[in-house]
């Protein structure tokens, strides 16, 4: 649900020390870094399932592959990932899968996003799963959205192969609009301004003046001003590493 706001607030029982923002998007996956197994012999590599070519038939006239395919393994399912480059909030996976053959080559299908690579990625937060048993061109979502640098699609079992002509992360951008924007907070201690919280910097340790800190008073709460009104659906925070209770019980409000 979206809501239009001029203002977000934080209410918080102790407040000592986070960042507040939302994560910009677009393709992200486009043209990054792509991996699998057992690829199809031939040219049916990774990297055409994130090349900007939205065909959805394997080959084009000329014989030459359009989309990745790998083939079956008696011992595992097929696997293919795509390397963000860092870690986003990716709310959204868009598929193009084959029109011209096997509409249930994608029955099954696991969307894994998050930072590891243990056992090939494919142990990551599920964004969504048996998504089809036939032709899909549409967009899965991740509700709610999950923080990763990996999107890794996958099905499980043996002898399972994996065939994709397209896949687009984060399709339709989320726009920041606390980025750099005028904040306040009920107090301030060691320096750790409010403007902190939205100055683009996500990293979670205090100790690299990333984040704010309030005194230890009852009823702290920070404040930024989002300049006009400003369709949000979303509001990510990123927490202090070292002390992540302290943002128990927070509450966020929104309005004018």
């Amino acid at each position: 649900m979206k809501m239009l706001l001029k203002e977000i607030f934080a209410f918080m029982m102790i407040l000592l020390g986070t960042k507040i923002l939302t994560i910009n998007g677009g393709n992200i996956a486009l043209r990054q870094p792509t991996a699998s197994l057992n690829i199809r012999e031939g040219t049916a590599l990774p990297g055409l399932a994130n090349d900007g070519d939205k065909d959805s038939k394997l080959t084009s006239p000329d014989n030459s592959f359009r989309c990745f395919a790998s083939v079956s393994d008696p011992t595992h399912g097929g696997w293919w990932r795509v390397d963000l480059g860092r870690t986003y909030v990716v709310d959204e996976v868009f598929l193009i899968s084959r029109t011209d053959c096997c509409p249930n080559r994608l029955a099954g299908l696991e969307i894994r996003v998050g930072d590891s690579l243990v056992n090939n990625g494919i142990e990551n937060p599920m964004c969504g799963r048996n998504i089809t048993t036939g032709p899909i061109d549409k967009p899965i979502y991740c509700v709610p959205g999950l923080r990763g640098r990996y999107v890794v699609l996958y099905i499980p079992g043996a002898n399972n192969r994996l065939e994709i002509c397209e896949v687009m992360v984060n399709r339709n951008p989320t726009v920041n609009h606390a980025l750099n924007q005028s904040t306040s907070q009920s107090s301030t201690i060691f320096n750790a301004y409010d403007k902190r919280a939205v100055d683009g910097n996500l990293d979670g340790r205090f100790q690299q003046y990333s984040c704010t800190h309030t005194q230890d008073k009852a009823n702290p709460w920070w404040r930024v001003d989002l300049g006009t009104r400003q369709a949000v659906s979303e509001v990510f925070l990123v927490n202090r590493v070292e002390n992540p209770e302290r943002l128990n019980n927070v509450e966020v409000r929104v309005g004018e």
